[in-house]
Order: structure tokens, then C-alpha cells, then sequence
């Protein structure tokens, strides 16, 4: 019995046990093989409500086309991703491969209307990559747009190191690639890469003239980094990024949160920022306990800055605000005074 099978099951048997059993010689009581042929009525309708809402599902089509080698031949096989603007419909990132006549289509779930917050970008993007061959190719289009072909071209790799302040490889650093279409950096990947023990990292097949980013790059203890190439700079066949340097984070901060009364204030999120460059370590957050203290145990040297904010509980909106500036590592007495939140 599948999982869905058997949470309805579930649902429909807890459903008997609440409801109210029929009173004691009632002509409405029911014997047990009745109870159990509605059961199963039950359970039949509710598999075919699911079943339906399944397969008539309103299908979009976000582009497709064929993908050629560069005589002009199909590409079978080869892999194309989708990366979508932001725009009311838009679709998710999606990988396809190529039919044996180098067809392919990204095809998804029609999505239901979901509140957006930030700009509107329109333009859609697709990849198609042959990492065998070293080629690829890229077009970024109107999401009005659905029909893209696409030629391989030769294609560039992409390199690079992580290394400390010492220069000793940092083996298992995670690196977060991104790229320019139209207005917005879609994720190269879903899942971010991983240097290998020598800190060194490579993607083949590639698209040329197309602006790479590194994004971030993170490891336990350290801070992160960045680099960057622009859309001309590859002029071969292989192209290594700037070597990226993470500062170990050795240091840490800590201090109390109190309310706009003056008074110790438990469970406000806490996050840090660096005041000159993106080497401090990323996306760490804190809260405060019971007495408004917190701590963060990972800092990079430095000067940092924190933000803090409180939500209601009973409304579930930001209720108070705050933040300090040119903090320094190692500061270990902060004192952050929010204040009320102007919405």
C-alpha cells in the first residue's frame, strides 16, 4: 500500500475513533461490515479526488527545441537545464536530457497564484551542456518566448582554488556559482560544488561569453569569499578564477538584546555582517535566551556589524528592531537596543 494510501487509511480510522458512537439500540447503529464498506467508499472517492487533481493538472510549457551538434547534426542525450526569471507563473530550475533527435521540452506543473516580494524579471534562460564533448550553448529569451534551438559550441572550463591565509588548501570548501541573465544570477547548479582535498575545483563545459560568478565560497572555520569574470575574459578553452582566501573564523562576539523598555529580551534572531568586504563567514544566526545574552563562536577578524529583530509571537510580524556598527571581533560586552518597528 503506497504512502498516500495509507495516511488516508489513517486519517479516515481516526476519524471513526473521534466520532461519536450511536446510542445503544439506535436503528442507525451500523453493523461492523457496513462500517467497513463506507470506509472503503471513503477511501476509494478521496484516491480519486487525488488521482484527478493529478493528472488534470494544468501542464505549462516553458520552452522547447532542439539541440545541435556544430554540423548541424542532433545532439541525443545531451543535458538542458531551465533557469526561469521572476515573474508571476514562472517556473522552477529544471534539468532535461535531449530525445535520440536532440528534441527537448521543460514542461511543469501550472503554479497556483503566491505573493512575490522584489523586482519583476521576465527573461527565462536555458543550457545545454555536453561535458564529453566540451561543448555547450546558452540563450537567454522573453519569457513570451517558447521555441529555442540551440548549437554546441566549444565551451570553456572553469577552475579555481580555495586556499587560507597561510596558503595551505582548504579541502572541502563549498563553492556557489552563479551567472548573469538579463537582470538576475541564477544558480549555475541546484547544489553547490565541493573542492576536492587540494581546495581545486572544475566545471567543464561551459557556455563562452557568458559572465560567471563566483558567489560564495564557505568551509567549516572559515569565513567566505568571492571572485568574479566578465562575459569577455575567457579567451581559450579554459579559464581559472581567481584564487579565493578565507580568513579562519577564530574569533566571536556576544553581548545582550534588550527591548525598547530597557529590559533583557529573549528570543531575538541575530546576524553579522562585515563592515568591509564579504569575509566574514555567511548566513549565521543567533538568538537570544532567556536573559538576552547571545554569542556567535565563529568570527573572522575584523570590524562587523549586527542586526537584530524580535517577532511577536502572537502576531507573527517583526515588532523591533536594532542594530550596531563597527563592531570588533573579539568584542565579547555588546549591547543592542531595539526599537519599535515602523511598518
Amino acid at each position: 500500500m503506497s504512502e498516500s494510501m495509507n495516511w488516508i487509511v489513517r486519517r479516515l480510522q481516526s476519524r471513526r475513533k473521534d466520532s461519536p458512537s450511536p446510542k445503544s439500540g439506535s436503528k442507525f447503529r451500523q453493523s461492523p461490515s457496513e462500517r467497513n464498506r463506507l470506509m472503503k467508499t471513503r477511501i476509494i472517492f478521496a484516491l480519486t479526488i487525488a488521482i484527478a487533481n493529478n493528472t488534470f493538472a494544468q501542464q505549462v510549457l516553458y520552452c522547447s527545441g532542439t539541440v545541435c551538434y556544430p554540423s548541424g547534426a542532433p545532439a541525443p542525450g545531451v543535458r538542458v537545464a531551465f533557469y526561469s526569471g521572476f515573474y508571476r507563473g514562472a517556473g522552477d530550475y529544471a534539468e532535461v536530457k535531449t530525445d535520440g533527435s536532440g528534441r527537448y521540452e521543460i514542461i511543469q506543473p501550472k503554479k497556483s497564484f503566491a505573493f512575490m516580494v522584489g523586482p519583476i524579471i521576465l527573461t527565462n534562460s536555458v543550457m545545454a551542456r555536453d561535458a564529453e564533448r566540451n561543448l555547450a550553448a546558452f540563450c537567454a529569451f522573453n519569457r513570451t518566448t517558447s521555441n529555442i534551438d540551440l548549437t554546441l559550441q566549444p565551451a570553456v572550463t572553469l577552475s579555481g582554488s580555495v586556499k587560507n591565509t597561510e596558503g595551505l588548501p582548504v579541502g572541502g570548501a563549498v563553492v556557489e556559482i552563479r551567472f548573469n541573465s538579463g537582470e538576475s544570477l541564477p544558480l549555475l547548479f541546484e547544489q553547490p560544488i565541493t573542492a576536492n582535498e587540494q581546495g581545486q575545483f572544475s566545471i567543464p563545459a561551459l557556455p563562452q561569453g557568458v559572465p560567471y560568478v563566483i558567489w560564495g565560497v564557505r568551509a567549516k572555520g572559515y569565513g567566505s569569499g568571492s571572485a568574479h569574470i566578465a562575459a569577455d575574459n575567457p579567451p581559450t578553452n579554459r579559464y581559472d578564477f581567481p584564487m579565493v582566501v578565507l580568513k579562519h573564523a577564530d574569533r566571536k562576539l556576544a553581548g545582550q538584546v534588550l527591548d525598547i523598555n530597557g529590559k533583557p529580551l529573549a528570543g531575538a534572531e541575530l546576524k553579522f555582517y562585515s563592515d568591509n568586504g564579504p569575509d566574514q563567514p555567511k548566513d549565521l544566526v543567533a538568538k537570544s535566551d532567556s536573559e538576552g545574552n547571545f554569542v556567535f563562536d565563529e568570527v573572522c577578524d575584523g570590524k562587523v556589524m549586527i542586526s537584530s529583530v524580535w517577532t511577536d509571537p502572537a502576531t507573527k510580524l517583526f515588532s523591533q528592531i536594532g542594530e550596531v556598527r563597527s563592531i570588533q571581533a573579539d568584542d565579547t560586552n555588546i549591547v543592542i537596543r531595539l526599537h519599535a518597528f515602523n511598518r
